[in-house]
């Protein structure tokens, strides 16, 4: 607050005259640092004693307004946190094993299989199966893209040599034919990336998905999980269970391209466990995967139609349901991506075409496809 001295000069009588007063302010810094003036003075005799009264005034009723602002009410306790109780409609989860603690992924799967029974299992595999199965699998997008491959055809010769047509005419022959071996290295060069990446040619121009190939790379990493499923199961109940848990997987279209890498819309089988969906194809590699190991008498097929794919089950001639004749023996046919379907029960929309020769046959173990 400003202080403020009053030096007046001796009022005179009233009958005398006016008197006046002045009023010195000392400093007090404004918001831009100056010093603000005090009010001009009153004018009249007695200035001294009118400022003082009005002083003593001031300060009583801010005395007086001071004492009539009630007190802020205290905030009230703090009481303590009530404890919460889990809803009874919610079952406590186990919590999931850190990858650096165990370097394991584990997926817990609950479905009803095609005899109305409730199966349970979980299944756990290495990360580094996982991890290298999304590496090996997958090519730069770029590679897909038309391949233009260039020659150059030099030819040397001397002067004898030029003046002789039959020797000219032979030595653009050895020069052509070096130019076109050039051209088929490179060619087979770009092929040898796309075999190494997970894919094939189909023709000269159509690239697809090398599905024996994905097989073979994933039939060993799938071994130990199969024998999980195996052992939850039962034995007789492998197949059809294995089947009935592959088609209650969500469907989802897989896209073209994951994580940066073309992939043809197929995901390895350790990837589809560990997401928990997958489309047509990927679901067919998985139940390949789980179930023919390779060795035993349960070999596996696929079966490539209309924007779909299917597996076929290795069956004895005249086995019951639906089935194909394909490399010298009978197939049992398996939908995996959706519907409740046991082995040798598909959609009719799906059988039409391939009674119409319009579906492809793909031998996991031997490599080889055949058109039906």
């Amino acid at each position: 607050m400003a202080e403020a001295r009053v030096v007046a000069s001796p009022a005179p009588a009233p009958c005398q005259g006016e008197g006046w007063g002045e009023v010195q302010s000392t400093g007090f810094p404004g918001e831009l640092g100056l010093d603000l003036p005090l009010p001009p003075p009153w004018q009249g005799g007695g200035g001294a004693r009118r400022t003082g009264a009005t002083t003593w005034l001031v300060c009583v009723f801010g005395v007086l307004v001071s004492g009539c602002v009630p007190p802020k009410p205290a905030a009230p306790p703090e009481l303590p946190a009530k404890p919460t109780r889990p809803s009874p409609r919610s079952k406590p989860t186990k919590p999931t094993p850190r990858p650096s603690e165990t370097g394991m992924t584990q997926c817990s799967f609950t479905w009803t299989d095609f005899d109305r029974v409730k199966r349970t299992c979980r299944l756990s595999f290495p990360r580094a199966g996982l991890a290298a199965s999304q590496q090996e699998f997958g090519c730069d997008p770029q590679l897909l893209k038309p391949q233009q491959f260039e020659a150059r055809r030099s030819i040397s010769y001397t002067a004898e040599q030029a003046r002789d047509p039959a020797e000219m005419a032979r030595l653009k022959a050895e020069a052509d034919a070096a130019m076109q071996a050039d051209l088929r290295a490179q060619e087979e060069a770009h092929r040898r990336k796309l075999l190494e990446r997970g894919f094939a040619y189909k023709d000269a121009h159509t690239v697809v998905t090398d599905m024996p190939t994905l097989w073979r790379w994933n039939r060993p990493r799938m071994r130990e999980v199969a024998r999980q499923l195996h052992a939850a199961t039962g034995a007789g109940d492998f197949v059809r269970a294995a089947l009935s848990l592959v088609q209650e997987l969500p469907y989802k279209q897989v896209p073209e391209a994951v994580r940066g890498r073309f992939v043809g819309g197929v995901l390895p089988p350790l990837e589809a466990l560990s997401a928990g969906w997958g489309d047509c194809d990927t679901k067919a590699l998985l139940f390949a995967c789980l179930v023919d190991d390779g060795a035993g008498p349960t070999e596996v097929i696929l079966l490539g139609g209309p924007d779909h794919m299917i597996a076929g089950l290795a069956c004895a001639a005249g086995a019951e349901g639906s089935t194909v004749q394909v490399f010298d023996r009978s197939w049992q046919l398996c939908e995996c991506s959706h519907g409740v379907w046991p082995p040798g029960q598909i959609d009719p929309k799906i059988a039409r075409p391939m009674e119409q020769g319009k579906w492809n046959a793909q031998r996991l173990r031997a490599g080889g496809a055949a058109r039906r």
